[in-house]
């Protein structure tokens, strides 16, 4: 049983197309041309490069460390490559469709100005990146290329609207989102990893 709330990528995109009639057809292409791509079993694999940006130092009275976000991706990771204790316990009726995906997210090893970094920054604390506007500036703000890297964004209040037990909210990206650094993954650090239980932390996976 969880207070938690899950995530409202369906509400955020629907806002999104809304606005950005653009990107909807850009995604209805794609999704076309996922249905009619033949995958071949030994296509080359995929590594990509995270940076999260933590926002405070508590969440719900969890605190989000380096180890923390390091579990969180390999967890992950693992999810994404059928290697987690629950693949085999996953409901007969897919054994038809799961799969075990070729990619590994792994955390930036190199800055945009071509320094050295461990892929997580922290900041002091800020709320709302999880609503579809009126954040633009300050996301951007701290917003690593968009072409370059997966970001993700560390709050405790996602919609800046005082509750805290929102768990995630994710955009697909598409050309207009890259273009303007807005492509982003923003997430409850109280629910990351070992912070929060088994179960729950997989949230993450569902978001990536």
């Amino acid at each position: 049983q969880h207070d938690e709330v899950g995530c409202r990528t369906s509400e955020v995109m629907e806002a999104h197309y809304k606005a950005h009639p653009k990107s909807k057809l850009e995604a209805e292409k794609f999704n076309e041309f996922s249905r009619n791509f033949k995958s071949d079993s030994k296509a080359s694999s995929y590594v990509i490069p995270v940076v999260f940006h933590v926002f405070g130092t508590t969440f719900n009275g969890k605190t989000v460390t380096d180890a923390i976000i390091q579990n969180a991706l390999q967890k992950t990771n693992e999810d994404f490559q059928g290697l987690t204790a629950d693949w085999n316990n996953i409901i007969a009726q897919f054994n038809g469709v799961k799969k075990a995906i070729n990619v590994t997210f792994k955390l930036a090893q190199i800055d945009p100005n071509g320094n050295p970094t461990t892929g997580i920054t922290y900041h002091p604390v800020m709320s709302g990146f999880g609503n579809g506007s009126g954040y633009d500036t300050q996301i951007q703000q701290y917003a690593w290329s968009n072409y370059k890297y997966f970001n993700v964004y560390i709050q405790n209040d996602l919609y800046a609207d005082g509750t805290t037990n929102n768990s995630g909210v994710c955009w697909y990206p598409d050309s207009w989102m890259s273009d303007n650094n807005l492509a982003r993954c923003v997430y409850n650090g109280a629910y990351l990893g070992s912070n929060t239980d088994e179960n729950f932390r997989s949230v993450l996976t569902h978001d990536f």
